[in-house]
């Protein structure tokens, strides 16, 4: 949210505070990350492999492991320096000046545009990244759907659901990937870093969803020429459904019948 704003706030105020709360988010981050390993990769591993030996020792590791996490978590949460740094924030908000800005609506387009903008650049190349720049990515998607959340009631309901929709499915798969490598990362802190398992059926599991469109829908920006439009192709090809977002509108309606889209969205 500081981010979307920092147009509007006074200079070196978003930079400052973001990085403050950057701070605490790698303070949580560890138990977080344990936190979605036992709540939703380990459940699906138990599912698939069952009591398998190496199962019943991963839970008794990732428990423990979530304890631990959250007894590290807590000292510091109750601690000085984040009751300083909530205080301080609170306090930088009201203290913050009034000023002349622009209309609301013409704000949202170019946050919008913007948003857009960032998000395309490593989605037309998402399948190639690393597990590190894809999450990167997936942050941006993030920040592009939170807009659409915020500014949301500028917006014909009946078209910005649609838009709503294709952009969290696309959110979820790669929530998903990245919580895969996560785990990955996770297995590999237990002692002797043993293959076995749970690493494979994790591996295994990220290679279908890199591999995989069947029964998905993927937003493609820059759909209607280029990259974005014969990455389209190939994803309906391989049994996905697609929806082409492009400034282009012109070239829009025409690619979509070209490639099978089942749904367009031009941004101006």
């Amino acid at each position: 949210a500081l981010r979307l704003f920092n147009t509007e706030l006074p200079v070196g105020f978003s930079d400052k505070w973001s990085q403050s709360w950057r701070d605490v988010g790698e303070q949580l981050g560890n138990a977080r990350n344990w936190d979605v390993f036992c709540s939703e990769l380990l459940p699906a591993i138990i599912a698939d492999l069952g009591e398998h030996p190496d199962v019943q020792q991963l839970t008794a590791f990732a428990e423990q492991q979530r304890i631990t996490a959250h007894e590290r978590t807590q000292p510091w949460l109750r601690g000085r320096r984040y009751s300083l740094t909530l205080i301080a924030f609170c306090e930088a908000l009201q203290s913050l000046p009034e000023a002349n800005s622009v209309r609301i609506d013409h704000f949202a387009s170019e946050s919008l545009k913007k948003r857009h903008k960032r998000f395309s650049r490593g989605a037309r190349i998402a399948h190639t990244l690393s597990a590190e720049a894809r999450h990167e990515v997936r942050i941006e998607l993030k920040k592009l759907r939170y807009t659409l959340d915020f500014f949301e009631s500028l917006y014909g309901q009946k078209q910005l659901q649609a838009f709503l929709h294709g952009l969290a499915e696309t959110q979820e798969l790669l929530g998903h990937m990245n919580d895969l490598a996560t785990g990955e990362i996770l297995l590999a802190t237990r002692p002797g870093q043993p293959f076995d398992l749970p690493v494979a059926w994790t591996r295994g599991r990220m290679s279908a969803y890199q591999g995989r469109f069947t029964g998905r829908t993927a937003v493609v920006t820059g759909g209607a020429s280029g990259l974005g439009k014969a990455s389209a192709a190939r994803i309906v090809a391989e049994g996905g459904r697609v929806s082409l977002w492009d400034l282009n509108a012109d070239n829009l309606e025409a690619a979509a019948k070209e490639v099978g889209a089942t749904h367009t969205v031009a941004l101006d």
